[in-house]
């Protein structure tokens, strides 16, 4: 693989699909148009019970065109991230928001959400150099392997139709429980709440998997995020303008993965933060 830089726009250009001594295949973009979302959505918001209950939802078809897309991969487009304007989704979803007020004290409320989403066309990186195997304008879908000198298939960076969307779990949802009483002069509340994420995946669900993989040669391989749920809670106590709070988050000690990547060609992880609380008091 060949970098360079046009000489007379300053362009970062690569030869990702063929041999480097045939030129560079792709000229990087300085900038890319934005996306544009169309969402199609059919809401409701009720009161029940004396305004002790209430039901909030709503159901929609989202259409995301040109979503913006940032191609970092260095084997094959050089050590630079470059934008283009990426595929298109259809998002069909709903949720619903529940608050209930149980007792004078005792606060109820969830929230949860569904949504599947697919990817609606394959837009691809084309070739610009007549000197490679790839016609000018035609999908790149080649590239050029130092080890066995010769071209290789190139995964499309901006996926398949059908495509899942990288970070996109089927269903998420939270659950909270308040209550608050009053001692002498003091206004008090205790706190509860769980918060869960559902499985998804760090890349589209066309790229190639990383299971198993124990040296990655390429900063696109997919890796499952199992869904997982957090905890906390929080007590407060107020008086005039003082106020002293005491709260602790994910009090299960979740170690879920919360972005999960082979970037800097290992695998590696970011979990969720450690069990842990704090007080704080303030005028």
């Amino acid at each position: 693989m060949k970098i360079d830089v046009d000489p007379v726009t300053g362009a970062p250009t690569v030869g990702p699909d063929a041999n480097p001594d045939a030129g560079q295949a792709v000229h990087k973009p300085y900038t890319y148009p934005p996306d544009t979302l169309v969402n199609n959505e059919i809401g409701w918001k009720t009161e029940w019970f004396d305004h002790r209950l209430l039901v909030n939802g709503s159901a929609y078809i989202m259409d995301w065109k040109n979503v913006q897309t940032l191609i970092y991969n260095p084997p094959v487009y050089g050590n630079t991230t470059f934008g283009v304007a990426g595929p298109d989704y259809r998002i069909k979803g709903a949720e619903l928001q529940i608050v209930a007020r149980v007792t004078e004290g005792l606060t109820l409320q969830g929230s949860i959400s569904h949504n599947n989403a697919s990817e609606t066309n394959s837009p691809c990186i084309k070739s610009s150099n007549p000197g490679n195997p790839t016609p000018i304008g035609s999908c790149i879908t080649q590239v050029w392997s130092p080890t066995l000198s010769q071209n290789v298939a190139l995964q499309n960076p901006l996926g398949t139709v059908g495509a899942t969307p990288a970070f996109s779990p089927t269903t998420e949802y939270n659950l909270r429980a308040r209550y608050d009483w009053q001692m002498n002069d003091y206004k008090m509340f205790f706190m509860v709440g769980a918060q869960h994420i559902g499985d998804m995946q760090n890349e589209p669900s066309s790229f190639q998997s990383g299971a198993g993989v124990t040296v990655p040669s390429t900063t696109w391989l997919r890796y499952d995020q199992p869904a997982y749920t957090t905890y906390d809670a929080t007590f407060t106590s107020a008086k005039d303008q003082w106020y002293v709070q005491a709260f602790g988050t994910n009090l299960g000690n979740s170690d879920a993965s919360l972005f999960t990547s082979s970037a800097q060609f290992i695998k590696s992880e970011v979990p969720a933060a450690a069990a842990g609380a704090r007080s704080e008091d303030r005028i």
